[in-house]
């Protein structure tokens, strides 16, 4: 699986649901995977694959920020799957880690 792959599976989600997967993997709900180690995000700790998944929401809905940086949807969805790369590579997760981390959590919602 490759990351355009994983950003795919995130549309196929209904919207209500990246906020239930978020929580599942959320470090204040004594996320299993919180051994992949900490960003410190805007509002509150997360674990790398939470933070992750919480840009593949961004990426999700998109709109605004084409029209903020004045770059057309597609432009934007690259530079944020660039990001979430490298962020991925960094912390030594895998796609398909985050992948399974997904399904998981939305199975058990």
């Amino acid at each position: 699986m490759d990351i355009r792959e994983l950003y795919d599976m995130f549309k196929k989600l209904e919207p209500d649901k990246y906020k239930e997967v978020m929580l599942g993997l959320c470090t204040k709900c004594a996320s299993p995977i919180v051994e992949h180690g900490y960003l410190s995000a805007q509002y509150m700790p997360s674990c790398v694959a939470c933070y992750v998944m919480g840009r593949m929401t961004i990426v999700g809905g998109i709109e605004h920020l084409c029209a903020e940086r004045g770059m057309s949807c597609e432009d934007v969805i690259e530079a944020e799957l660039r990001g979430i790369e490298s962020v991925i590579r960094r912390y030594g997760l895998t796609v398909d880690k985050i992948a399974e981390l997904v399904e998981r959590e939305t199975e058990e919602i």
